[in-house]
């Protein structure tokens, strides 16, 4: 017995479903809705494709898809597909139904002339005869309504039903049944090779050719009186008569036997297949508690791997969000290196000063006199002090601006140490919650710490702070600016 499985089908321009695609569970699909929406077209399109015929089985069935008015919609393609697992292998059926038009010479309108009907077998056009076949070979018809119609096996008759019964069942041989059965057990051995209903039929046609032979001795007696002259031996006439009278009676007797003992082994039969399918049934509320279960946990884990999928999600933002902070703080420790080597060159440039004496100072811009040496003195000393004071001011004012850009350098490089330890942890925590939901790769069944939300919050609340305090850094570096 083969294990088939419909991955899919599709259905287009087929009992008014304009293009449909089913894809199936591998557990359980279900298709439901009210009356009228299609729902027998799609089990019919599954007939249709395999036999030819929906699930009436009658080959002549509405297939054509009608407009608003009720009206046949000409030259439309009608297609059911499907693609099946069996034992493993995927096979793609399709079946095409299309009307052929042609154009007559010397007409300028096509005429519909009738239907043509393709076969495809993984794609490979078939003949009525090879997909016959080769659909038999996957399931035949016959199978195909026991599995799908509840209906269909009670239509049948008592001797197929029985056939069907046994098939299902199993094989049990004569010799099971006679086990420990004297009667049965000669019963079996009387029928050298054939079966019970042979050898049924065998004692019948015994009995019927004894009756003809004992109806037939009146009339031969008869014969025998006319044919010899003298007195007929009537004992041993009815000797004879009495032993074929005695025939018939172990005949009988012997159809009797075998038929009581057929009565009790089919009894005997039917019990045990009653047995079997109490049993099958066990088997399948058995086999459809554990995947009710089964599905159940599945729904769960994947609830938990949509959860744990989302706060992956949510870790790369803040992950991301945090290496763009951290980008921002290295390009503005930057800055301020740059800033610090400018201010150095600066406090440079101020040491190197040296005050030179313009002569002209000294000399009155009226009259042209240069001044007197008291005078002149007096006016040195004044530049001197202002000079020393300007060189003062501005060394203070250097290293006023160098202070401000070491603390702020610090600060940044505090802040780059906090992102870079926030996205180890971050990493960490991911790599330890991945481990806890997979360890050694196998899906381990655990219940979520309940703080595993909250630190997701307390770090994107921590996140939003750096960001704040990042900004103020970056007002504040502006304003000094």
């Amino acid at each position: 017995m083969k294990t088939v499985i419909i991955k899919e089908i599709r259905l287009l321009n087929f009992k008014g479903l304009r293009n449909l695609t089913v894809e199936f569970d591998p557990a359980l699909t279900e298709i439901y809705g009210r009356n009228g929406i299609g729902k027998t077209s799609i089990f019919d399109g599954f007939t249709w494709l395999l036999f030819g015929k929906n699930s009436e089985d009658r080959k002549q069935f509405g297939i054509k898809t009608y407009d608003e008015a009720g009206n046949i919609i000409p030259k439309l393609p009608h297609e059911v597909s499907a693609v099946l697992l069996v034992d493993g292998e995927v096979v793609t059926l399709c079946r095409r139904f299309n009307e052929k038009w042609t154009k007559k010479r010397g007409s300028a309108v096509e005429e519909f002339v009738g239907h043509e009907e393709e076969r495809l077998y993984n794609n490979v056009p078939c003949s009525v005869k090879e997909w016959n076949e080769k659909i038999a070979a996957i399931c035949p018809e016959q199978v195909f309504k026991f599995i799908t119609n509840p209906l269909y096996f009670t239509s049948q008759s008592v001797d197929t039903q029985r056939s069907m019964l046994f098939r299902m069942a199993g094989g049990i041989t004569d010799e099971e049944i006679a086990a420990g059965n004297a009667d049965f057990a000669a019963l079996l051995a009387s029928l050298t090779g054939k079966t019970m209903e042979e050898y049924k039929k065998e004692i019948a046609a015994k009995k019927r050719r004894l009756k003809t032979e004992i109806e037939a001795i009146p009339e031969r007696i008869d014969e025998r009186r006319r044919d010899v002259p003298e007195a007929e031996d009537w004992a041993a006439l009815e000797e004879e008569l009495r032993q074929k009278q005695e025939a018939l009676a172990k005949v009988e007797e012997q159809i009797n036997d075998a038929s009581k003992a057929y009565a009790a082994a089919n009894e005997e039969r039917l019990a045990t297949v009653r047995k079997i399918s109490d049993l099958k049934n066990e088997r399948l509320a058995l086999e459809l508690k554990i995947k009710d279960e089964v599905q159940a946990l599945y729904r769960s884990d994947k609830a938990k791997q949509r959860a744990a999928a989302e706060d992956l999600e949510r870790a790369k933002r803040d992950k991301a969000a945090a290496e763009r902070d951290l980008a921002n703080a290295r390009r503005e420790v930057e800055v301020c290196t740059d800033r610090r080597a400018e201010l150095i060159k600066q406090w440079q440039s101020i040491n190197a000063r040296k005050l030179v004496f313009d002569e002209n100072e000294f000399i009155c811009p009226t009259c042209k006199r240069r001044f007197e040496i008291e005078e002149i003195e007096s006016r040195q000393q004044e530049i001197t002090e202002n000079f020393n004071r300007r060189n003062a001011a501005d060394l203070e004012e250097n290293n006023r601006r160098g202070k401000e850009n070491k603390l702020r350098m610090e600060e940044v490089n505090q802040y780059i140490s906090e992102i870079e330890e926030k996205i180890a942890e971050q990493v960490f925590y991911h790599l330890r919650n991945r481990n806890e939901r997979h360890p050694h790769g196998k899906t381990h069944r655990t219940r979520r710490h309940p703080d595993h939300r909250g630190q997701h919050r307390v770090y994107s609340t921590r996140r939003t702070d750096r960001r704040t305090r990042k900004g103020s850094f970056a007002a504040h570096s502006r304003h000094r600016g």
